[in-house]
């Protein structure tokens, strides 16, 4: 599940939830601080993607157009 960047409007503390994306669109958002809803979610920093299989990297060996319709 993604976790999700929250920065609360009114004591500025920041904070993060692991939520799935419809439980957080559906739900308010409370500060574990003031436990205030006027809060504020803030744009992704920093994610980290993982490709596996072949094609990925220009080193991988490419495959001829003879190879593609065999």
């Amino acid at each position: 599940m993604p976790i999700y960047d929250f920065k609360c409007k009114q004591c500025g503390k920041e904070f993060s939830i692991t939520a799935s994306y419809t439980s957080i669109t559906r739900c308010d958002t409370n500060c574990p601080n003031c436990r205030s809803t006027n809060v504020k979610k803030q744009i992704l920093k920093n994610f980290g993607i993982i490709f596996k299989g072949e094609g990925f990297y220009s080193t991988d060996k490419k495959q001829k157009k003879e190879d593609l319709y065999a």
